[in-house]
């Protein structure tokens, strides 16, 4: 989890505590013959296939399949070669006196207790936005005792939508999601059903149903006097999404993540973008 402060003088200022947990990606050596997509500036997109190497960018592009297995590691334990570690970072802006947190990560007792470190109460959490339904970004909302569902964050309204639990529970049974928390959600009184592609939940929060990762994704800005903080979700997770633009495989949308990043990257960079980065191991945001 990172922490946001919005410091009344200064605008916003970002301090990096840690990630909830790291989880390992598997099945990173099986990679996809099929060509991927790459933005080269004003010019027209060049194809090329997983794996080469270019003499100007020096780097291994790598796809993996859709259907990779998430298993939970402990930071900083060996791990088989061919397989790659992410974050899960959920975030805490803290507005006035509201604090709003983005996404939930994958275990509630983890972002309970980093909660506590901070000093501050579930109670005390007054909005969450959920990017999306995957259990790494939605797990922490409750818990169960018996047959009960238990919010986390009692006090806090929920702004998830709806059309994006649809497509998760037409998409059961899938290891990327948990049913019964799926069928827990329509529960809870605090939730507020976004039905709109766009719009203001607050004078400084807005958001917009992109697709990319999945087909009612939405993203996220938070903007105060003269800065703005954007949340891409699993739309622009990492800070190398940017360098190259790829169309990832383990998109449902690859092609239409992509143009997105280069949407944002553009408009991010004439406005000094602060970009929260939800499964980056080493930066938890970056100034565009």
């Amino acid at each position: 989890m990172a922490i946001i402060k919005r410091d009344a003088p200064n605008g916003w200022l970002a301090g990096y505590l840690r990630p909830e947990q790291a989880v390992r990606l598997q099945g990173m050596p099986e990679l996809l013959p099929a060509a991927g997509t790459r933005h080269t500036g004003g010019t027209s997109n060049t194809r090329y296939h997983g794996g080469y190497e270019s003499n100007t960018i020096n780097r291994r592009i790598l796809y993996c399949r859709k259907g990779k297995a998430i298993q939970t590691i402990i930071t900083g334990s060996s791990y088989p070669e061919g397989e790659s570690r992410a974050a899960i970072r959920p975030f805490l802006i803290e507005i006035a006196n509201e604090f709003v947190l983005l996404d939930t990560g994958l275990d509630g007792a983890h972002i309970l207790s980093l909660l506590q470190e901070q000093n501050v109460q579930p109670e005390q959490v007054t909005k969450i936005l959920l990017s999306h339904l995957h259990k790494d970004h939605s797990n922490g909302l409750g818990h169960f005792e018996g047959a009960d569902f238990i919010p986390h964050f009692p006090n806090a309204t929920i702004y998830l939508q709806r059309r994006e639990l649809d497509y998760a529970n037409s998409k059961l049974p899938n290891p990327s999601y948990l049913p019964e928390v799926l069928e827990a959600l329509v529960t809870l009184p605090q939730i507020q059903w976004l039905n709109e592609d766009a719009g203001q939940l607050t004078p400084e929060i807005s958001f917009q149903v992109t697709g990319g990762h999945t087909p009612f994704h939405q993203v996220f800005w938070i903007r105060g006097q003269d800065q703005t903080v954007f949340y891409g979700g699993d739309n622009l997770p990492k800070e190398g999404y940017l360098d190259p633009h790829v169309a990832y495989k383990n998109d449902d949308d690859g092609k239409k993540a992509m143009e997105w990043r280069i949407k944002w990257e553009e408009e991010g960079r004439a406005e000094h973008w602060q970009c929260l980065l939800y499964h980056d191991m080493r930066k938890p945001f970056i100034t565009l």
